[in-house]
């Protein structure tokens, strides 16, 4: 090589170090930077969370992160316009002042003085009334799922003609003066005739049925589960919280109003169905079928079904009731492959196979959507407005008031929704894998395997957004181990000779029609409760002082996570409030478990609300 070449290749030679070094600066510099203003985002976050400014870079980088990660709060917001005519100028105040209005205390017309009393405070009517529950309860009437109609197999159903006989010896009065018709010969309809038939009749729901007691649990009961036990302040057994205080207390309530010589305009209905606990298809469908075919579509004034409670926070009370139901789906997935040998295995089994699909699953959660046309939104907003409770972080307050006004706002409250347990499922749907199985033995590779995913199907989404996703994971996975898909026996991907995946289900429920809350019938329902709470069992507290205008009680719409009978009466009325009257400590949480008891004082209360809002009702002159 001449000199001239190899000074020329020296030259080149130093001109690529030099970039690389230039390179690497710049690389090192851009770095450096880059950590630089990340350290000093995290220091101004926590140091000062409330900024506006930083919240908006920090949404704004978040939002630029998702965009590369499927598991985003940055989920579309379908129903919420953020900004428009009617409230782009409001201040905050004006926003929060828009929010959650109190109904009026309302307090029906007077039959017996001393009918608040004794319900709430007489020695003799508690004891009568513990007397009339602890009957109910010792009568087991557990029903299991999928068990075939009462015709197909009477001696399974056979337990609820003992308890009818039991209602019908208990509550002769009522009996006497009020229609019974029984529907698919367990369900129960009682109608006490109005006398003014251009009135719609209010309908008042409970179920006859109890979840089941395993045997093995029996042991670690206080007392038997179907006791009835009474220990001065609670009463214990299976039904106790859910539903036979309803449903004693409904039948308690028409006796007193019938002893007080009531005499309904309006007509009342008493619904019971007897399998809510398992769907309701054999109960409440059959009785949803014969009320519409007695009165039709939107007949009814209003429905109260089981749902929320009073609860105490700090020095405030709240009522919430459900004016909406999450959907529900099941979903069946199978995998069938070939069998074979365990000595000379594939590489992915049916069961490693279907795992993978499980891990995904639950890996990638759907995201919580907080619209308006969800009422937990608005519960947690009326929260916010008139809590002190420290259940809220203050920091928080203010986004959630904001929420539907203000898309920063939105995504903070999504995010502190998806952290609190309690919470994060009544804004978004719940996957849950609760039944697989697979396999025959320890040499046989698994010709058969099967998972049930139950959904609980959040307020903005439907069962074809669930179908969906789980169609395009299992296509996902057919393609990577050559399967094929059959979804509900349509062939989506033609199975091959290693198999295919067959997705099915049977039981599913779209999400319920919406209650209107904060209407004319709202503040009769809500109004009636102030005046229990207030004016009734606790007049020394909210009447105590010239304050009283900062005390009052606060009902407020929610979501109901789970499916009540209702489910079969959403073209009975637009107002279906799923609500038993009554307090319960947030710290008890017995229901379906070992150990279900009732404070028997949210027993009374539950009569004393009934027998007041059966009276305002009637006073309704709307329709």
């Amino acid at each position: 090589m001449s000199g001239s070449a190899k000074s020329e290749s020296g030259s080149s030679t130093s001109k690529v170090v030099k970039n690389k070094k230039d390179e690497t600066l710049k690389i090192s510099i851009v770095h450096s930077a880059i950590i630089t203003l990340v350290s000093v985002l995290i220091v101004l976050f926590v140091s000062n969370p409330d900024n506006q400014l930083v919240q908006g870079i920090y949404f704004y980088i978040f939002q630029l992160r998702t965009k590369f990660n499927a598991n985003s709060f940055a989920v579309p917001q379908n129903s919420i316009q953020f900004a428009n005519s009617n409230t782009a100028n409001l201040s905050f105040d004006e926003l929060r002042d828009s929010l959650c209005p109190i109904s009026n205390v309302l307090k029906p017309k007077i039959l017996n003085p001393e009918r608040s009393n004794i319900i709430l405070h007489d020695e003799e009517f508690l004891k009568q009334s513990v007397q009339k529950l602890s009957g109910a309860i010792r009568i087991p009437t557990e029903v299991y799922d999928n068990w075939p109609d009462v015709q197909e197999a009477p001696e399974r159903w056979s337990k609820f003609q003992i308890f009818h006989d039991y209602l019908h010896d208990t509550f002769p009065l009522l009996h006497s003066h009020l229609k019974v018709d029984k529907v698919n010969t367990y369900g129960l309809v009682f109608t006490w005739e109005g006398s003014d038939a251009t009135k719609k009749p209010i309908m008042l729901n409970a179920h006859q049925d109890v979840v089941p007691v395993p045997k093995e649990t029996w042991e670690k009961w206080s007392f038997e589960p179907f006791s009835g036990d009474f220990n001065g302040k609670y009463i214990y057994g299976r039904g106790a919280s859910d539903n036979k205080d309803v449903l004693i207390g409904l039948m308690e309530t028409i006796e007193l109003l019938i002893e007080d010589g009531f005499k309904p305009e309006r007509s009342i209905i008493l619904a019971f169905g007897f399998d809510e606990e398992a769907s309701g298809v054999h109960g409440s469908f059959n009785i949803g079928k014969f009320l519409e075919e007695r009165y039709g579509k939107n007949s009814m004034y209003a429905i109260v079904d089981e749902g929320g409670k009073v609860f105490k926070f700090k020095d405030k009370r709240f009522a919430f009731a459900g004016t909406r139901e999450k959907g529900y789906f099941d979903g069946t997935i199978e995998l069938l492959t070939p069998g074979g040998h365990s000595s000379m295995p594939p590489d992915h089994t049916s069961i490693g196979i279907m795992s993978e699909f499980v891990k995904w699953i639950e890996d990638d959660p759907f995201q919580p959507i907080l619209t308006p046309a969800n009422p937990f939104l608005t519960g947690l907003q009326c929260f916010a407005k008139y809590s002190n409770s420290p259940l809220i972080p203050k920091s928080v307050i203010n986004d959630i008031i904001l929420a539907q006004f203000n898309e920063l706002s939105n995504f903070k409250t999504r995010k502190f929704v998806s952290m609190e347990k309690k919470l994060k499922y009544l804004a978004q749907t719940s996957q849950s894998v609760d039944i697989i199985s697979g396999g025959e033995k320890s040499n046989a590779l698994p010709e058969y395997v099967s998972v049930l995913i139950n959904h609980r199907i959040a307020i903005e989404q439907t069962v074809e957004d669930i179908t969906n996703n789980i169609n395009n994971k299992l296509s996902t996975l057919c393609q990577k181990y050559d399967l094929g898909l059959i979804h509900l026996g349509n062939t989506i991907i033609e199975p091959t000779v290693k198999g295919y995946f067959n997705f099915t289900y049977h039981n599913t429920l779209e999400v319920s029609p919406l209650t209107p809350a904060f209407d004319a019938k709202w503040d009769i329902f809500s109004g009636n409760i102030r005046h229990l709470y207030e004016d009734l069992i606790y007049p020394e507290f909210y009447h105590a002082d010239s304050n009283t205008d900062s005390k009052f009680v606060i009902t407020t719409p929610t979501i109901m996570s789970g499916n009540t009978d209702t489910r079969n009466y959403w073209n009975l009325t637009d107002h279906i409030y799923r609500f038993t009257p009554g307090e319960m400590d947030l710290t008890l949480n017995n229901i379906h478990s070992i150990d279900e008891h009732l404070e028997f004082t949210s027993h009374l209360q539950l009569i004393q609300f009934f027998y007041n809002y059966i009276l305002s009702v009637d006073e309704d002159k709307s329709e």
